[in-house]
């Protein structure tokens, strides 16, 4: 009975793309269109062609209605604001542009010790479900994530912390794609990375 409606399309905040092709294909929707956007911003960006894991985006119907534009620019998390130019102006994000290196902040149930067969398994799944850009370089497992008054991951503490063990004392661990796993991250390799040696 779950397949049997008359429903043509479904309109929502992202989806996973795990999620989305099997939800699409469970319940059988025709269409689902996905928006980006957050409660406290003044803009979203809409992905409505259907396609799994596209970045929405702001089309140029919608600039002939005379809604404006929006552009995607560069952020600085720590001081919580745009990056800018030498002319005050702030700094679009053009496709494909390099990232920073990433890190995931996991917590594990039931204060779960870190073990080798977990790490081949988010390495495993990292590979498979991400894109290469997407995935962590480094994994740090805490005890809780602080959130905030809206209800979002905290992160400031941990991007100053960084990958430096010596300010870390949560378990951490950086990739190695030669052992296909994640390993763990040590003042020798802390110092390897710094001097681009791994």
């Amino acid at each position: 009975m779950e397949n049997v409606h008359k429903i043509r399309v479904m309109f929502g905040n992202g989806l996973r793309p795990d999620i989305w092709e099997e939800f699409q294909t469970r319940f059988k929707i025709p269409k689902i269109v996905e928006f980006f956007g957050a409660t406290e911003g003044i803009g979203a960006f809409i992905n409505i062609c259907n396609k799994v894991g596209a970045l929405g985006r702001f089309s140029p119907l919608t600039r002939k209605l005379g809604l404006g534009e929006q552009r995607l620019v560069k952020y600085d998390p720590i001081n919580d604001q745009p990056l800018r130019d030498k002319h005050g102006r702030c700094i679009d994000i053009k496709p494909g542009s390099d990232g920073r290196a990433g890190m995931a902040a996991i917590v594990l149930r039931d204060n779960q010790e870190v073990t080798s067969d977990i790490l081949q398994k988010i390495y495993k799944h990292c590979q498979k479900s991400l894109p290469s850009y997407a995935r962590p370089l480094f994994l740090r497992f805490v005890k809780e994530l602080i959130l905030t008054q809206t209800m979002k991951h905290r992160k400031i503490e941990l991007v100053d912390e960084g990958f430096d063990p010596n300010k870390v004392n949560d378990p951490m661990y950086v990739v190695d794609d030669k052992v296909k796993t994640y390993v763990s991250m040590s003042a020798d390799k802390y110092q390897a990375i710094l001097t681009s040696k791994l």
